[in-house]
């Protein structure tokens, strides 16, 4: 009977053959993999080849035993192949088959452990990296607790709070009490440094055991190397996704295949940001506008407290409108937007460098004008702009076309009311600017 993915735990035990070692170590887990067949091509992969070896080993041992698999495996043609290697010493040849394959165990053992030790580090190195199957609010959790007494960053601090921001949005999370604490402990530690400074994790005992047992208890650990999972006892013909970085660089030529492979990180926008906006990916560009008194400018600080708190990005207000002045205070103190990484300008006189996000309010009290706006857009490449726009009694927005054609996505705001008339992220609704 042909060995599948689906008889693979019935038939194994009935297996009367010699099974070799790499097969046997395996076999755990591979059938702990079997629930996920059909979930990942490299798994699939990895099981169809786990019982493409056992059938040749049936095929093969049915073939020197007369069409019959299930027999025994045929010790006797074993012992016919060591006799002659025993031939030499004449006398009781039998007798001396029994020491000799002693001596070949300890010849094979002990020399391996005591004196190569050159050739088994790399291997155990190698047993060390294990597969295991995590959700991604199990990795989070697995992460932040291996940082607990390390030195960390403001920017690698960053990176990890963007992590627990986008880990937060799923909507099947088991641990989320867990994830919202850890994810108040990155910012917390955030918020303490600045950009050239380090910050050091702490964690109680009890934190750090308590966060191991979730880790172990929902992690599929599989008895795999890294390299077996990519080819069976060695072999190499399972094609592994392609999963390194595609260089992107504007100019260059890729190939649609590689293409297909390559990662983009989106922001992990929620509520209504994500009604309106979609969910962008940096760097990106907005532009709001709409008559004066329609809640722009609100919308624009809130979108802007936004970015700074939830998704710690640093971001600079350029206040040409209101300049330093009390009604920009006003606005500031009502909407509760005072954060460490939102800063306050009135002139475009500054280096932006140091900036993730470049909010322009509004480009006609700044004089900018598109071609003005291409000059910033190609200064600061990899920087998001929000830039705010006034209208025209029409209702359209001030400027040339090309203002809008510059950017991913176009905000009107009306009577405390704004909806996206374009956007490539995918935002559409209409939503309350307060």
């Amino acid at each position: 009977m042909t060995i599948t993915h689906k008889n693979l735990t019935e038939q194994y035990p009935k297996l009367k053959v010699s099974i070799p070692q790499p097969l046997k170590d395996t076999y755990d887990s591979t059938v702990k993999m079997l629930p996920h067949y059909g979930k990942s091509e490299v798994i699939d992969k990895r099981i169809n080849l786990y019982v493409e070896k056992l059938n040749e080993l049936v095929d093969k041992h049915a073939q020197n035993d007369g069409g019959n698999p299930t027999s025994k495996p045929d010790t006797k043609a074993k012992s016919k192949k060591a006799t002659p290697k025993k031939k030499a010493p004449k006398k009781a040849a039998p007798q001396k088959i029994t020491p000799k394959k002693e001596k070949k165990t300890v010849i094979k053992v002990s020399p391996a452990k005591k004196n190569s030790k050159a050739e088994t580090i790399p291997e155990a190195k190698a047993l060390q990296k294990r597969v295991y199957l995590m959700d991604e609010e199990i990795k989070l959790i697995n992460s932040y607790y291996l940082l607990n007494g390390k030195e960390k960053t403001k920017k690698q601090f960053a990176n990890l709070l963007k992590r627990a921001e986008k880990v937060m949005q799923s909507s099947n999370l088991d641990e989320k009490a867990i994830i919202k604490h850890i994810h108040e402990q990155i910012k917390k530690l955030f918020n303490s440094i600045g950009d050239n400074e380090y910050a050091v994790i702490k964690m109680a005992d009890a934190d750090v055991a308590k966060y191991k047992d979730i880790v172990n208890l929902n992690k599929i650990k599989l008895n795999l190397t890294i390299e077996q999972l990519n080819g069976l006892g060695g072999t190499t013909n399972i094609p592994r996704p392609k999963r390194q970085r595609i260089n992107l660089a504007p100019g260059k030529i890729i190939s649609s295949a590689d293409f297909r492979y390559a990662e983009f990180k989106t922001m992990g926008f929620t509520g209504n940001w994500k009604r309106l906006i979609g969910d962008p990916a940096e760097p990106f560009r907005v532009m709001i506008y709409g008559q004066k008194g329609s809640g722009k400018s609100t919308l624009t600080i809130k979108l802007a407290k936004y970015l700074a708190a939830q998704h710690a990005m640093r971001a600079i207000f350029v206040s040409g409108e209101e300049k330093f002045g009390y009604t920009l205070q006003e606005k500031f103190s009502r909407l509760n937007a005072y954060d460490a990484n939102l800063d306050i300008t009135d002139t475009l006189k500054t280096d932006f460098s140091k900036y993730d996000v470049i909010i322009l309010d509004s480009l006609t009290t700044l004089q900018i004008n598109a071609e003005l706006m291409q000059h910033l857009y190609k200064k600061y490449p990899n920087k998001s702009f929000i830039v705010v726009n006034q209208c025209t009694k029409e209702g359209k927005f001030r400027g040339e076309e090309e203002l809008a054609h510059d950017v991913d996505v176009l905000i009107k705001v009306e009577g405390m009311k704004a909806w996206a008339e374009k956007s490539r992220f995918g935002g559409r609704d209409v939503v309350p600017v307060l």
